[in-house]
């Protein structure tokens, strides 16, 4: 949530995210160890037409919040690690 933070002072775009996990002291995407029924977990956010670049940050924004709590609870769920890649602009 931090880099969240960071990203919407600089007004930096998230366009996306994948979430990892943790096996035998390698990353993996976490769908791979959690199963596959976790791979909506990586997400994007795409710019929809007509909208201005201010909405697009802030949505984007809010998709990559979302998509982190959302991943938190899981992880937590599973009693497994969560880390989580940005694809910025």
């Amino acid at each position: 949530m931090q880099a969240l933070e960071l990203a919407k002072y600089d007004k930096i775009l998230i366009l996306g995210g994948d979430i990892l996990s943790e096996r035998n002291g390698s990353l993996i995407y976490a769908y791979q160890l959690w199963g596959d029924e976790f791979q909506y977990l990586n997400w994007y956010c795409d710019k929809l037409k007509n909208e201005n670049n201010e909405n697009y940050l802030k949505r984007s924004l809010n998709v990559a919040k979302e998509a982190i709590i959302n991943a938190k609870i899981i992880s937590e769920q599973l009693n497994k690690k969560c880390l989580i890649v940005f694809i910025t602009d």
